[in-house]
């Protein structure tokens, strides 16, 4: 024996580890040398069992043939058990105390591979917990255990409880890997790093399946997945959560702020209804779910069908819903993929839904929803596209294809504003009735009963539309000769758009502080001066307004610091007709205004005066949204063009910068108009 560290050597005399043990004083190291040993051990005394460095080779202790006992017994407190494999055992690898000693402490089992044992390959007896961590358990998905959610049905070796095995080794002699993070801190399971998580932290969850218990948040965090988009645009899934038995929901938010949750998959897997919901009866502020995806058929649960796949309900405010996938989602008349029910300032923005031909609604908007949007997103295979039930949404910019009905709007008084959508290859473009809604700058065409249906008797507001022809759309009273998308009776069309509607994107940061809008007639006397300085002849001639070009906007706080001053240059191409010939004339025009009113978004607060000019000194700068409505000549005796336009002012704040005076702009649109009755100019 070595007097120094009470090491005791095994020699080639000593072949047995068991008696290497038994002639080990307490607190020695017994080490273990490369082989593979038939044997079943006893440890009574604290002592170090240790075996070979890996490079140097593997001491093996193979149970294989011999009776059914634990391979390693531990009977004794400060025993530590490391590079060894133990393997083959009919009962545990290593079994720790008994039913009868239960009070062992200080040990721990960590560096070995521990595979292959039929029941157990580490139990523990006692009612301490074990370290247990960094080892190889036959998986790299670690050891099977009620708290290891990860890839459950491809684990290693059982555990009992009080065992703490995460991290665990990836491969034998591998690296210490965990499924879950937080800082430096592993986790076998999300709900237990939520339940470790502090307030403002982030979860790192790795590729895997986690087959969780219902998952409750309630404190500001982010979860992060891997999941990926790939050169297509197509969602990836890599992490992918489930429950674990039948519920409503995979995951709730509640009662907390700033939740960030992104690129993960929600399977329901048939176990769940909900993939994860939003639900708060107060303030809920700047939270967020983006990238994610949620496909697999629904769990048995029944009851309400107020379900959607991603939900925000009962005073959650302030959501975000954002770039996720839907595949699938909850059916019935008020079931969704994505959607809200009592609920505020919701942003359902650039999402993709596939109802893969379930009977319920894309997306959805119920009850409430002041500073909500409905803005860029994809919907197809749906009963209702887009699904709304008195509540004020701006619905803009998606594309509503392959549905029953593209939008249903009920918004029962309150403000919706739908515009600049792509709605085709439906059975109905949009249903509404007529009050609070407006339908304009939508591209409407190729759905086969109606472009727009109202079956109300209130006159229902759809200008300025693309219905498919230049013609407009069919009315059998209204516009028998339109070859468009038909309309129903009590439907105001006229002007429609003649070409494809523009769909203008800003150049901006993607989250506006302060946003104002406003309806512009614009108005030139004829006859005026051309972009050379030419006049319009005096001569009797046939003219008529050919387009709009936006050539440039700008904008500078006013002198007074209590609003932003707007300069927008227009240049329009009029068609002048002589007796033989026609001459393009371009007039170039531009458009003053002053906005004094803003709007905070998304809560929609109005802010004029000091409140706004305090405001304005922690704005960064601006872009504008400027879409060209009508252009027409107008009047006999005193011609004049007029140009309906409208302009959306978007401040915002983005970082430390000074206030730039210089917005910018959409690109130039050239926006041809529905033709209409040439003027002639004296």
């Amino acid at each position: 024996m070595n007097d120094c560290n009470n090491t005791l050597p095994i020699e080639s005399r000593l072949f047995i580890i068991q008696e290497a043990i038994d002639d080990a004083p307490p607190g020695g190291t017994v080490n273990v040398p490369p082989g593979i040993y038939s044997e079943q051990l006893v440890i009574n005394k604290p002592l170090t069992l240790t075996g070979p460095d890996p490079d140097v080779g593997q001491a093996v202790i193979d149970a294989l043939g011999m009776p059914p006992a634990p391979t390693i017994h531990i009977l004794s407190s400060e025993v530590t058990i490391t590079l060894l494999t133990i393997e083959n055992g009919l009962q545990s690898g290593i079994q720790i105390g008994s039913a009868f000693l239960q009070n062992l402490t200080d040990i721990v089992i960590t560096g070995n591979s521990i595979t292959g044992n039929a029941v157990y390959g580490l139990k523990n007896e006692t009612a301490y917990t074990v370290d247990a961590i960094n080892n190889w358990w036959g998986s790299a998905n670690g050891p099977e255990h009620v708290s290891n959610t990860y890839n459950v049905h491809s684990q290693g070796d059982r555990v009992s409880d009080n065992a703490t095995f995460t991290p665990w080794l990836n491969a034998p002699n591998g690296i210490s890997f965990a499924p879950i993070t937080i800082n430096s801190a592993g986790f076998s399971s999300i709900k237990a790093a939520l339940d470790a998580v502090a307030a403002g932290d982030s979860i790192l969850v790795s590729a895997g399946t986690f087959t969780e218990p219902l998952l409750t948040i309630g404190k500001p965090l982010s979860i992060q997945g891997t999941d990926y988009r790939d050169a297509g645009g197509n969602h990836v899934t890599q992490t992918s959560v489930r429950t674990n038995s039948p519920r409503a929901a995979i995951a709730i938010v509640s009662n907390t702020a700033d939740v960030h949750i992104s690129w993960l998959t929600f399977d329901r897997h048939e176990t769940a209804q909900i993939a994860l919901y939003f639900d708060k009866f107060n303030d809920f502020n700047n939270s967020s779910i983006s990238d994610c995806r949620v496909h697999g058929d629904l769990g048995p649960i029944g009851g309400t069908n107020l379900f959607a796949a991603l939900l925000a309900l009962n005073g959650a405010q302030n959501i975000v819903f954002q770039r996720n996938t839907v595949e699938g989602f909850h059916p019935g008349l008020y079931g969704a993929g994505i959607g809200f029910i009592f609920a505020y300032g919701i942003t359902i923005r650039d999402n993709a839904v596939d109802g893969l031909g379930v009977a319920g609604n894309g997306l959805m908007a119920m009850i409430y929803g002041q500073g909500s949007s409905i803005v860029g997103n994809s919907v197809t295979g749906a009963a209702n596209g887009i699904y709304l039930n008195q509540a004020s949404v701006v619905i803009e910019n998606n594309v509503l294809h392959g549905n029953e009905i593209g939008i249903t709007a009920w918004p029962g008084g309150w403000i919706t504003t739908i515009r600049e959508n792509n709605i085709y290859d439906n059975q109905i473009g949009i249903q509404a009735s007529a009050e609070g809604i407006s339908i304009n700058y939508n591209n409407i065409y190729d759905n086969t009963d109606y472009g727009v249906l109202n079956p109300t008797d209130r006159t229902l507001d759809a200008t300025y539309n693309w219905w498919g022809d230049n013609s407009g759309p069919y009315h059998p009273t209204e516009n028998p000769g339109g070859t468009g998308n038909p309309v129903s009776d009590y439907v105001d069309f006229v002007p429609w758009l003649g070409q494809d509607a523009p769909v203008c994107h800003d150049i901006c940061v993607p989250v506006a502080q302060l946003l104002s809008s406003r309806e512009i007639t614009h108005t030139i006397p004829m006859p005026g001066l051309g972009c050379r300085g030419w006049s319009i002849p005096s001569a009797t001639v046939t003219a008529d307004c050919e387009g709009v070009t936006v050539k440039f906007a700008e904008a500078t706080l006013s002198e007074d610091c209590y609003g932003v001053e707007n300069t927008i240059g227009l240049e329009i191409l009029v068609r002048i007709a002589h007796s033989e010939s026609e001459t393009q004339l371009a007039v170039r025009s531009n458009v003053r205004f002053t906005d004094h009113i803003f709007y905070t978004f998304p809560d929609g607060e109005e802010l004029t005066g000091e409140a706004l000019k305090e405001e304005l000194q922690r704005i960064d700068g601006c872009c504008q949204t400027i879409i060209i409505g009508r252009c027409t000549l107008e009047g006999d005796e005193n011609p004049h063009l007029e140009i309906e336009l409208r302009v959306i002012d978007k401040l915002w704040k983005y970082e430390n910068l000074l206030v730039s005076a210089v917005c910018n702009t959409c690109p130039p649109v050239l926006q041809k108009m529905r033709p209409g009755k040439a003027k002639r100019l004296p």
